[in-house]
C-alpha cells in the first residue's frame, strides 16, 4: 500500500492487496496456500465425502440398482463433480484477485449503490501489486489450473468408460 493513504480514495476493503489478505485468511479459500499435497488431500476428501451421497442418488436408478459394479463406477465418476466445483470456485476467486492486482486502475464502490468509481494506482502500489500477483498468486492459479485439468480428464475418461 502506498505511504500516503490520503491520496487513495478506494475504501480499505476494496484495495486489491487487502482483498488478497482477506482471501488468505478465508478458512475455505486458503486450501491452495497450505501446500500442494494438502490441497490435493482436501480435494480427495471432498470427493470421498460426496461419494456416499452420489451412491445413494445413483441407486435410485432401476438400471443401476441391478448392476452393483456399474453403480459403484458411476458413483465414483460423478462424485468428481464436487472437486470440480470446488476447484472452479477457487479459480474464479483467485483469478479475480490476480486481475485486480495486475490492473493499472481500481474499480470500486464508494457508496454501495454501484456508483462505479475508478482510481488509477500510483507507481509504488502498482509495482507492489504486480509482484504480489506474479510471485504469490500466479503459482496458486497454476496449481488450480493443473488440478482442474487433471480432474476433468479423469472425469471424461470415466464417462467414456461407462457409456
Amino acid at each position: 500500500m502506498p505511504k500516503d493513504n490520503s491520496s487513495c480514495p478506494v475504501p480499505l476493503d476494496q484495495i486489491p492487496i487487502n482483498e488478497y489478505k482477506k482471501l488468505q485468511q478465508s478458512i475455505f479459500l486458503n486450501w491452495p496456500l497450505i501446500s500442494k499435497s494438502n490441497f490435493y488431500r482436501k480435494l480427495f476428501y471432498s470427493w470421498l465425502i460426496a461419494l456416499p451421497l452420489i451412491t445413494i442418488i445413483s441407486s435410485g436408478s432401476i438400471e443401476l440398482i441391478n448392476l452393483p459394479l456399474k453403480l459403484i463406477t458411476v458413483s465414483l465418476i460423478w462424485s468428481l463433480i464436487i472437486p470440480i466445483i470446488i476447484t472452479i470456485r477457487y479459480s474464479l476467486s483467485w483469478n479475480y484477485i490476480y486481475k485486480r492486482l495486475r490492473s493499472e486502475k481500481i474499480e470500486y464502490e464508494e457508496s454501495g449503490w454501484y456508483d462505479g468509481q475508478i482510481w488509477e494506482k500510483n507507481i509504488e502500489m502498482r509495482q507492489k501489486d504486480i509482484l504480489t500477483a506474479e510471485y504469490e498468486i500466479k503459482p496458486i492459479l497454476n496449481i488450480l489450473r493443473q488440478s482442474l485439468v487433471n480432474i476433468l480428464i479423469t472425469f471424461s475418461i470415466g464417462l467414456i468408460l461407462i457409456t
